[in-house]
């Protein structure tokens, strides 16, 4: 009686792995790698994510073309939120349970950018949650003021 689900019915965490679907045919493997895969997964999409997002706004303030900034100026007020969009990414990711390998390793990035930030100055990177490699004072101070002169 205890197994009476079916197959297709069967939970995904409990579902077994076939070895003919893996070249190794190895489940063993399958199973200690993913979690792994999905850390390497959160860790480098932050750093991707967050470095095309600061890098974008890098590129607006080297542009002269007037065109370009009327066009991105909402997206200025999209890095007033990135602290908010980060941390409520990390949420979700903490709170489903297949996705907290991807969420772990978000925090890990998140943590490290925060530290290595802190070694370097707590008043320049860490105020902006850019990545550490961006020169954020720089990049604070100049879209700060063009926010504040587009209001």
């Amino acid at each position: 009686m205890e197994n009476d689900i079916q197959p297709s019915e069967q939970p995904l965490e409990n579902a077994e792995l076939n070895p003919q679907d893996h070249p190794t045919g190895d489940t063993q493997s399958v199973r200690k790698y993913k979690p792994s895969l999905q850390f390497a997964l959160g860790f480098f999409g932050w750093f991707i994510i967050n470095s095309l997002l600061w890098g974008s706004v890098a590129w607006m303030q080297t542009t002269s073309n007037r065109l370009v900034e009327l066009i991105l100026i909402p997206f200025y007020y999209l890095l007033c939120f990135s602290i908010p969009l980060n941390v409520g990414v990390l949420l979700v990711l903490g709170v489903v349970k297949r996705w907290r390998p991807i969420g772990l390793g978000v925090l890990v990035a998140i943590s490290l950018n925060i530290m290595i930030s802190l070694v370097r100055g707590v008043f320049t990177n860490a105020m902006c949650f850019a990545p550490f490699y961006f020169n954020a004072e720089n990049l604070s101070n100049e879209w700060l003021d063009a926010l504040l002169k587009s209001l």
